[in-house]
């Protein structure tokens, strides 16, 4: 479901013109709702995906804006270079995206995924290695091994960035792909040992989806990484194995620091505002229950979803997402804030140790 989270050039230079842009945000001081939060202190980054607002259609003032906005009630963001893994740091160094949102204030958290889905005919939806043009989409191919190496390098070398993630959702390609799973722990573990001579202040991981871990047993997979993760990634939507927030298991987060000893980066985070079971209660309850859930854990960031609705997810991403997840967002189509909102910018404006 990534595919929208791509940052066009154009948004990049402006961004950059217009990097002062007032929208939104928290002000110091001020309750925005009449939840009262489980914690006192926070000693994690917060963030959401600056999507911009698509009612009436969206202009580009509107995305400028979203990133604006995003700055001003969190601290990082996801990078997801569109096209990719190969070339990926060249097109974010010429649309000098990286630099327009550390303009923004926010820490970028760059993501180079080893695999794609495409629609094969006969098979359907398929996970494959994302070979460049010309090479074998093969994680044993020793120029697909070499390219993606040098990419992680290069990102590196151009940014030296705060996080870089090499691998999204991984236990979504053992799942079909079991036998080259190996293959890929093998060249992540390569190239860590890159990005770590380029820039060792990076922070490197893979993200794990928490669901699959739960659904398909795939906990011992963690293990694989070995001391080769900075941090342990994880996705979680709780709401598609829990009818409300108050039926999520009290250990539900604590278990993880049972297979990692790492800091914990959720990288999604979120609960739809519509949904058969839900409401904009529920996901303001939410949000609540997970910092109640995770209390007391070593965790480096919390990612929300979106900041706005987006009108729709199309192709390969809604056939596997579902068009309930566009409703995991901060705010409506229209920009209007929804009931989490508040409670966000209450934790955002929380006091942050780290």
């Amino acid at each position: 479901m990534k595919s929208y989270f791509t940052v066009l050039i154009a948004i990049s230079l402006l961004l950059m013109i217009y990097g002062c842009t007032q929208k939104g945000g928290a002000t110091p001081g001020v309750k925005y709702s009449n939840y009262t939060l489980p914690i006192s202190g926070r000693s994690f980054y917060i963030g959401v995906v600056p999507t911009p607002k698509s009612i009436p259609a969206t202009t580009m003032q509107d995305l400028i804006d979203s990133y604006s906005e995003a700055g001003k009630i969190g601290e990082v963001t996801m990078v997801w270079p569109s096209g990719g893994w190969y070339g990926a740091c060249q097109r974010l160094q010429d649309s000098r995206t990286v630099e327009a949102v550390r303009n923004m204030g926010l820490k970028p958290i760059i993501n180079l995924n080893f695999y794609t889905i495409a629609e094969v005919p006969v098979k359907g939806l398929q996970l494959m290695p994302d070979a460049p043009p010309g090479v074998n989409a093969s994680l044993k191919d020793p120029e697909f091994r070499r390219l993606f190496i040098e990419e992680a390098r290069n990102c590196s070398r151009l940014f030296k960035p705060e996080y870089l993630s090499l691998g999204n959702e991984v236990g979504a390609y053992y799942a079909t792909n079991p036998d080259s799973f190996d293959d890929y722990v093998s060249l992540y573990g390569e190239a860590y040992d890159a990005v770590k001579q380029e820039s060792p202040n990076t922070k490197v991981f893979v993200v794990f989806s928490l669901n699959q871990l739960d659904d398909a047993d795939q906990w011992p997979l963690i293990g694989k990484f070995g001391s080769k993760l900075d941090l342990l990634g994880i996705t979680t939507y709780p709401y598609r194995n829990y009818s409300s927030p108050a039926d999520i298991p009290d250990n539900y987060y604590q278990r993880l620091k049972g297979y990692s000893k790492k800091p914990i980066a959720f990288t999604e985070i979120g609960w739809p505002s519509t949904f058969a079971r839900s409401s904009e209660t529920e996901q303001a309850d939410y949000l609540v229950r997970f910092l109640n859930l995770t209390k007391g854990m070593d965790v480096e960031m919390a990612d929300w979803l979106f900041l706005n609705e987006p009108a729709g997810i199309g192709g390969v991403a809604g056939m596997i997402s579902g068009q309930d997840t566009k409703t995991i967002s901060l705010k409506n189509p229209d920009g209007s804030e929804k009931k989490i909102y508040g409670v966000w910018k209450d934790l955002y404006n929380i006091p942050l140790s780290k």
